[in-house]
């Protein structure tokens, strides 16, 4: 018979072939590409990213994206970084079942990972940091609190939300919004200030400057620190369990709940 969590994973795996079925962005991918997503949720190497808290799902239909990164988000900063070994496993699974996709959505050769793995190794570490940030005023993590802002402008998201024509529509309606309250608060500007210094093109970055700071201020780009937002990510290397389920710790959350939050999170990155 199987345990409590075989049954999870079989769950998880139906769910997300159910979801994969309908009008989304999965009906785009190939059958190779949806196999390695569906196994980076089970992977041990991808314990560190909390991908464990997608392999439930909700018993309401319903989708709160912002309940469902501060879920993720909440688990991933409670423990410690991806090793280097761990970031190599999950990019090699995955560019080995997706490189095709990435390829014909985007043009973008992507089969080799030795050529873009040292970025990721690099970046890594700050994006992390940058998905950890508190508001400590509102006592909310960053990322869930600028979805719920982006909400306010395009309307809750559900699972309407992954079709292509829909998510179009949403960045529309975002570049035309009077979008101050979403891309110029607390939180973007310690994002902000932690990816400026690690930015690559110290030049490229200059020529976006303007822009920012017309729409959010000077002091939006002055590299201080803003103290009402602190950093919950904890120091120290992950160690991967290879024996016992990461899933037993975590809230169950909806895959569908999985890809509108990384979504909305691009749409916030666009702002």
């Amino acid at each position: 018979m199987l345990n409590n969590y075989s049954k999870k994973v079989l769950l998880a795996v139906a769910l997300v072939s159910t979801v994969s079925a309908q009008n989304s962005v999965f009906d785009s991918l190939s059958s190779s590409c949806t196999t390695a997503l569906k196994e980076l949720l089970l992977a041990p190497d991808a314990q560190c990213l909390n991908t464990a808290a997608f392999i439930s799902i909700a018993i309401s239909g319903n989708v709160d994206v912002p309940a469902i990164a501060n879920t993720w988000l909440s688990g991933l900063c409670s423990v410690g970084t991806c090793s280097n070994a761990s970031l190599a496993s999950i990019v090699n699974n995955v560019t080995a079942g997706c490189s095709q996709d990435v390829q014909n959505f985007f043009n973008i050769d992507v089969s080799d990972p030795a050529t873009y793995l040292p970025f990721v190794e690099q970046y890594y570490p700050t994006l992390r940091q940058i998905a950890c940030l508190k508001d400590d005023g509102a006592n909310t993590l960053c990322v869930p609190q600028t979805i719920t802002n982006l909400q306010s402008i395009i309307g809750n998201l559900s699972v309407a939300d992954l079709s292509w024509d829909t998510i179009v529509a949403d960045a529309n309606e975002i570049a035309s919004s009077d979008n101050q309250n979403l891309a110029c608060t607390s939180c973007t500007k310690q994002a902000y200030t932690l990816a400026a210094n690690v930015f690559p093109d110290p030049n490229l970055l200059a020529t976006i400057d303007g822009p920012i700071t017309a729409t959010c201020g000077a002091s939006f780009i002055d590299g201080q620190n803003v103290t009402t937002v602190a950093q919950t990510a904890v120091v120290g290397e992950f160690n991967v369990n290879t024996t016992t389920s990461a899933s037993a710790s975590f809230s169950p959350i909806t895959i569908a709940g999985a890809m509108l939050f990384t979504i909305s999170s691009m749409f916030t990155l666009l702002i």
